[in-house]
Protein backbone atom coordinates (compact mmCIF):
# COMPACT_ATOMS: atom_id res chain seq x y z
CA UNK A 1 0.00 0.00 0.00
CA UNK A 2 1.58 3.14 -0.99
CA UNK A 3 1.34 6.03 1.36
CA UNK A 4 -1.07 8.99 1.63
CA UNK A 5 -1.10 12.25 3.14
CA UNK A 6 -3.42 15.05 3.48
CA UNK A 7 -2.64 18.91 4.93
CA UNK A 8 -2.52 22.39 3.85
CA UNK A 9 0.75 23.96 1.60
CA UNK A 10 0.34 27.80 1.34
CA UNK A 11 -0.49 29.08 -2.43
CA UNK A 12 1.99 32.05 -2.39
CA UNK A 13 -0.73 34.69 -3.41
CA UNK A 14 -0.82 37.85 -1.28
CA UNK A 15 -3.83 40.19 -1.07
CA UNK A 16 -4.71 42.85 1.64
CA UNK A 17 -1.46 41.51 3.81
CA UNK A 18 -2.91 37.81 3.97
CA UNK A 19 -1.47 34.32 2.84
CA UNK A 20 -4.01 32.37 0.74
CA UNK A 21 -3.64 28.88 2.16
CA UNK A 22 -4.93 25.52 -0.13
CA UNK A 23 -5.56 22.48 0.71
CA UNK A 24 -3.21 19.20 -0.66
CA UNK A 25 -3.27 15.56 -0.75
CA UNK A 26 0.17 14.03 -1.39
CA UNK A 27 0.66 10.28 -2.36
CA UNK A 28 4.05 8.29 -2.92
CA UNK A 29 2.99 7.85 -6.34
CA UNK A 30 1.36 11.19 -7.48
CA UNK A 31 3.03 12.96 -5.11
CA UNK A 32 1.78 16.52 -4.30
CA UNK A 33 -2.22 17.29 -5.39
CA UNK A 34 -3.90 20.43 -5.25
CA UNK A 35 -7.26 19.98 -3.81
CA UNK A 36 -8.43 23.16 -4.86
CA UNK A 37 -10.52 25.84 -3.44
CA UNK A 38 -13.93 27.04 -3.71
CA UNK A 39 -12.93 30.74 -3.66
CA UNK A 40 -9.25 31.35 -3.50
CA UNK A 41 -7.65 33.55 -5.89
CA UNK A 42 -5.85 36.86 -6.07
CA UNK A 43 -8.86 39.07 -5.37
CA UNK A 44 -10.20 37.33 -1.81
CA UNK A 45 -8.76 36.57 1.41
CA UNK A 46 -10.59 32.77 1.42
CA UNK A 47 -8.60 30.00 1.82
CA UNK A 48 -8.61 26.39 2.70
CA UNK A 49 -6.76 23.45 4.82
CA UNK A 50 -7.00 19.71 4.96
CA UNK A 51 -7.44 18.84 8.71
CA UNK A 52 -8.50 15.13 8.32
CA UNK A 53 -8.08 12.02 5.54
CA UNK A 54 -10.18 8.34 5.24
CA UNK A 55 -7.96 5.29 5.46
CA UNK A 56 -7.66 5.20 1.71
CA UNK A 57 -6.57 8.19 1.54
CA UNK A 58 -9.66 9.18 -1.09
CA UNK A 59 -11.76 11.58 1.40
CA UNK A 60 -10.43 14.58 2.84
CA UNK A 61 -12.46 16.99 6.22
CA UNK A 62 -11.03 20.17 6.10
CA UNK A 63 -11.87 23.65 7.04
CA UNK A 64 -12.54 26.78 4.45
CA UNK A 65 -12.59 30.24 5.04
CA UNK A 66 -15.13 32.15 3.48
CA UNK A 67 -15.49 35.77 4.59
CA UNK A 68 -17.77 36.86 1.74
CA UNK A 69 -20.61 34.48 3.06
CA UNK A 70 -20.39 35.86 6.40
CA UNK A 71 -18.44 32.90 8.06
CA UNK A 72 -15.23 32.84 9.36
CA UNK A 73 -14.82 29.09 9.12
CA UNK A 74 -17.16 26.48 7.55
CA UNK A 75 -16.25 22.57 7.16
CA UNK A 76 -16.23 21.01 3.79
CA UNK A 77 -15.14 17.25 2.44
CA UNK A 78 -13.30 16.70 -0.52
CA UNK A 79 -13.18 13.69 -3.03
CA UNK A 80 -11.48 13.33 -6.40
CA UNK A 81 -15.00 12.59 -8.04
CA UNK A 82 -17.18 15.49 -6.62
CA UNK A 83 -14.31 17.74 -5.67
CA UNK A 84 -14.78 20.35 -2.08
CA UNK A 85 -17.92 20.60 -1.07
CA UNK A 86 -19.52 22.43 2.00
CA UNK A 87 -21.00 20.60 4.93
CA UNK A 88 -23.72 23.03 5.98
CA UNK A 89 -24.32 24.91 9.09
CA UNK A 90 -26.56 23.79 12.09
CA UNK A 91 -29.31 25.98 12.43
CA UNK A 92 -29.12 29.39 14.63
CA UNK A 93 -24.80 29.13 13.73
CA UNK A 94 -22.82 31.18 11.13
CA UNK A 95 -19.39 28.70 11.17
CA UNK A 96 -17.76 25.14 11.82
CA UNK A 97 -14.78 23.95 12.49
CA UNK A 98 -14.69 20.14 11.60
CA UNK A 99 -12.06 18.31 13.96
CA UNK A 100 -12.01 14.39 12.65
CA UNK A 101 -12.93 11.84 9.74
CA UNK A 102 -13.66 8.50 10.29
CA UNK A 103 -11.62 5.68 8.45
CA UNK A 104 -14.05 4.95 5.32
CA UNK A 105 -14.70 9.08 4.85
CA UNK A 106 -18.35 9.27 5.92
CA UNK A 107 -18.35 10.58 9.15
CA UNK A 108 -17.07 13.99 9.81
CA UNK A 109 -16.97 15.69 13.34
CA UNK A 110 -16.07 19.48 14.78
CA UNK A 111 -17.97 22.22 16.98
CA UNK A 112 -20.51 24.99 15.74
CA UNK A 113 -20.49 28.24 16.42
CA UNK A 114 -22.64 31.60 16.29
CA UNK A 115 -20.00 33.83 15.25
CA UNK A 116 -19.02 35.91 16.33
CA UNK A 117 -20.39 34.28 19.95
CA UNK A 118 -17.52 31.89 19.34
CA UNK A 119 -16.76 29.64 22.52
CA UNK A 120 -19.89 31.14 24.64
CA UNK A 121 -22.56 29.07 21.87
CA UNK A 122 -20.28 26.27 20.76
CA UNK A 123 -21.57 22.98 19.61
CA UNK A 124 -20.76 19.74 18.48
CA UNK A 125 -21.97 18.76 14.88
CA UNK A 126 -21.60 15.60 13.30
CA UNK A 127 -22.15 15.24 9.88
CA UNK A 128 -23.22 12.32 7.79
CA UNK A 129 -23.29 10.90 4.16
CA UNK A 130 -26.67 10.06 4.70
CA UNK A 131 -28.03 12.40 7.30
CA UNK A 132 -26.43 15.45 6.94
CA UNK A 133 -25.52 18.35 9.40
CA UNK A 134 -26.69 17.43 12.61
CA UNK A 135 -26.04 18.78 16.35
CA UNK A 136 -24.08 15.57 18.06
CA UNK A 137 -26.45 16.19 21.10
CA UNK A 138 -28.23 18.90 22.59
CA UNK A 139 -26.36 17.93 26.40
CA UNK A 140 -23.29 18.51 24.71
CA UNK A 141 -23.36 22.45 24.58
CA UNK A 142 -19.63 23.69 24.97
CA UNK A 143 -18.13 20.15 24.52
CA UNK A 144 -14.65 20.42 22.17
CA UNK A 145 -14.39 17.70 20.03
CA UNK A 146 -10.94 16.74 19.65
CA UNK A 147 -11.05 13.27 17.59
CA UNK A 148 -13.52 9.87 16.86
CA UNK A 149 -12.94 6.35 16.49
CA UNK A 150 -12.40 5.26 13.25
CA UNK A 151 -15.69 3.53 13.09
CA UNK A 152 -16.86 7.42 13.75
CA UNK A 153 -19.21 5.78 17.11
CA UNK A 154 -17.13 7.22 19.77
CA UNK A 155 -16.51 11.04 20.05
CA UNK A 156 -14.11 12.31 22.24
CA UNK A 157 -13.08 16.17 24.00
CA UNK A 158 -13.11 18.90 26.38
CA UNK A 159 -16.02 20.53 28.41
CA UNK A 160 -15.54 23.82 29.30
CA UNK A 161 -14.58 23.22 32.49
CA UNK A 162 -11.08 21.40 31.22
CA UNK A 163 -13.02 18.08 31.97
CA UNK A 164 -12.42 15.43 29.47
CA UNK A 165 -15.25 13.42 28.27
CA UNK A 166 -15.94 10.46 25.80
CA UNK A 167 -19.50 10.31 24.21
CA UNK A 168 -21.11 7.86 22.26
CA UNK A 169 -24.89 7.03 21.40
CA UNK A 170 -25.33 4.39 23.53
CA UNK A 171 -24.03 5.34 27.49
CA UNK A 172 -24.02 9.11 26.46
CA UNK A 173 -21.42 11.31 27.82
CA UNK A 174 -18.67 9.85 30.13
CA UNK A 175 -16.46 12.16 32.25
CA UNK A 176 -13.30 11.32 32.86
CA UNK A 177 -11.34 13.76 34.85
CA UNK A 178 -9.36 17.00 34.38
CA UNK A 179 -7.53 17.37 31.33
CA UNK A 180 -7.83 18.17 27.97
CA UNK A 181 -8.43 15.44 24.85
CA UNK A 182 -5.89 15.43 21.99
CA UNK A 183 -6.73 11.74 20.42
CA UNK A 184 -8.72 8.49 20.55
CA UNK A 185 -6.95 5.23 19.73
CA UNK A 186 -9.19 3.47 16.80
CA UNK A 187 -11.42 1.47 18.72
CA UNK A 188 -12.20 4.56 21.17
CA UNK A 189 -10.67 2.54 24.31
CA UNK A 190 -7.73 4.80 24.53
CA UNK A 191 -7.35 8.50 24.91
CA UNK A 192 -4.36 10.64 24.78
CA UNK A 193 -3.93 14.70 26.19
CA UNK A 194 -2.68 16.92 28.91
Amino acid sequence: DSVILAGTCMGGWQSTGYSTSRPFRWSEAAGFEDLGCLQCDENSNDSAEGVGISADGGTVAGIMRRQAEGAEYQSFRWTATGGIQPLGLLPGDNMNICAAINSNGAVIVGNSYNYPGYFVSQRPFRWTESGGMEELAAQLEGFNIADMSTDGAIVVGTLPNTTMGRWDSTSGLQVLGTGYVRAVSANGAILIGA
